[in-house]
This record gives structure tokens, C-alpha cells and sequence, in this order.
């Protein structure tokens, strides 16, 4: 008996507005949504206009759908619009990665801003040490999905 060849099935899923924990929230949850009702997904499209935000709610992003890729649903990631600075970290989860004519990305240095607290120096080192380890952290993954060398 001859089996039939799985057809491959293709969904999209939009990223727009800013990275917060709202934004990551209803991301997954219409991620949920998709894989629990298409069976044979085989493609993710996760289409990207972001001004960027969390760099944790990004990172869990990235972090899940590097899971899902994990299940053999290939992830391609689309910028329509721009990637701008968390961003960016979604962006690089995609096994394939398309920037379509007129979109911009942007990678900055991570910062942090420190309001009504006092920074003693072991607390301004252990800022700039945090900081230190995001930026090491965004260099590997840059370096990682795209071949170039970490800088």
C-alpha cells in the first residue's frame, strides 16, 4: 500500500508594535493557537514591524520558536517594515531570513536606565557587568545565525 506524501502546510504570524511582555503574551498564545490546530505545519512565516523593546520578552521569543524549529516546523522570519533593536533578536530565529525592499533593521548597544536608586560602585559594576554579558550575548547569537565573526 503506497502512502501519500504530507502535504506541506505554510502559516504566517505577525509581530508588530513594540517587545513587552503584553506584546510576547499574545504572540505565544496565537502561536499556541496555530500549532494546535494545523496538523503537518511544516513552515512558520513570522512576519516582522517592531521598534523593538524587552530585551527578556525578545529572548523568549527567539527561545520558542527555536523550540518549535526543534519539532521540525521550519521557522522563516520576514522584516516588513523594520527590526529595530530587540527586534532584531526575533528576527534571527528564522532558519530563513527575508528583508523586503524599503525595511530597515537596527542593533544597538544594550543599556539600561537606572532611576531613584542610588549606584554605588559594586552596584554600577554589577550593571555594567549585566550589560557587558547581554552585549557578548547578541554577539554570539548574531554571529551564530549569520556565519560572521563575533566582533
Amino acid at each position: 500500500m503506497a502512502t501519500r506524501k504530507q502535504k506541506k502546510i505554510t502559516k504566517r504570524i505577525y509581530f508588530d508594535g513594540d517587545v513587552n511582555s503584553e506584546t510576547k503574551q499574545r504572540f505565544i498564545e496565537n502561536l499556541d493557537g496555530i500549532l494546535k490546530s494545523v496538523r503537518n505545519l511544516r513552515v512558520l512565516q513570522v512576519f516582522i514591524d517592531c521598534s523593538g523593546g524587552s530585551l527578556c520578552s525578545a529572548w523568549a521569543i527567539y527561545d520558542r520558536l527555536i523550540r518549535i524549529q526543534q519539532d521540525g516546523i521550519e521557522v522563516e522570519t520576514f522584516v516588513e517594515g523594520g527590526a529595530f533593536s530587540s527586534a532584531v533578536i526575533i528576527l534571527l530565529a528564522g532558519k530563513k531570513r527575508y528583508i523586503v525592499p524599503h525595511s530597515q533593521i537596527l542593533i544597538h548597544m544594550p543599556k539600561q536606565i537606572v532611576v531613584d536608586e542610588l549606584v554605588d560602585e559594586k552596584r554600577a559594576k554589577e550593571l555594567y557587568d549585566d550589560l557587558r554579558k547581554l552585549k557578548d550575548d547578541i554577539a554570539v547569537l548574531i554571529s551564530k545565525n549569520t556565519g560572521q565573526p563575533k566582533k
